[in-house]
């Protein structure tokens, strides 16, 4: 179902869609506790809501249960994306503060896909996928993200350099490399980066890489943090891939 005028855009949608049956909405869990105990909403009250995959929907609440709310489709409207895919692959950071500033950050600016990953400087083996799924949720919902990025399970590094077959791939690291590319001049359209842990990746790794079909990738002269490596290679890709007709 389509709108025929477009949505006026001026406030923040409030709610990710949990269910949608037909035209029926449900809200649930946390998106409920926040409609009922948060913005007050009852019964006739209007708000809009998102699938993560590009509509935009108004609704209206009709039915209101304890732990639910149940409402009806007004209009929706669908968006294409504004610029390609970034997938960001990273080195699970041995603090997971800084790592879940980078996952928050890096979804407001737009990346599309990240895959954790365990190297050889990998110092933390684990990783907490539901506490940065929330987070990724919330982001979204704060900077208005029609769609949500997705969150892999954790792989090693030969598994990315094995199961990904991208034309526009490229691994970012401190080592002197006379094929470097320079951040400002990367190529628009679909692209996959890697940015290494503490340590950064190892001589052997950057070394499969490239024979993996990966580039080396410079971000400057510049030693920065990993978390802050990522922030900056997504919002150099998303300058790069926003034209003027975007806005």
């Amino acid at each position: 179902m389509n709108s025929q005028k477009p949505f006026i855009f001026m406030e923040p949608y409030h709610f990710f869609l949990s269910k949608i049956e037909q035209n029926n909405v449900i809200l649930e869990a946390d998106e409920w506790k926040h409609a009922r105990k948060s913005l007050r909403l009852g019964k006739g009250d209007k708000f809009f809501t998102t699938d993560g995959n590009g509509t935009l929907y108004l609704c209206e609440i009709e039915t209101i249960c304890k732990d639910k709310g149940e409402g009806k489709i007004i209009s929706s409207q669908f968006f294409e994306k504004d610029i390609p895919e970034l997938i960001m692959v990273f080195g699970i950071l041995k603090h997971p503060d800084r790592m879940e500033w980078m996952i928050e950050k890096c979804t407001e600016l737009g990346v599309a896909k990240f895959i954790p990953v365990i190297t050889q400087n990998t110092i933390k083996k684990n990783i907490n996928l539901e506490r940065l799924q929330r987070l990724i949720l919330a982001a979204c919902k704060q900077s208005r993200k029609l769609f949500f990025p997705e969150l892999m399970g954790l792989l090693s590094i030969e598994e990315v350099f094995q199961k990904f077959d991208i034309k526009n791939k490229f691994i970012a690291h401190c080592y002197q490399d006379n094929e470097k590319k320079h951040i400002s001049s990367l190529p628009k359209g679909n692209t996959m980066i890697l940015i290494g842990p503490e340590g950064d990746f190892t001589p052997g790794e950057i070394k499969i890489a490239l024979q993996s079909g990966f580039k080396s990738l410079s971000l400057g002269n510049d030693r920065l943090r990993s978390e802050t490596a990522a922030v900056f290679a997504a919002s150099a890709f998303k300058i790069i891939n926003f034209t003027k007709t975007n806005s």
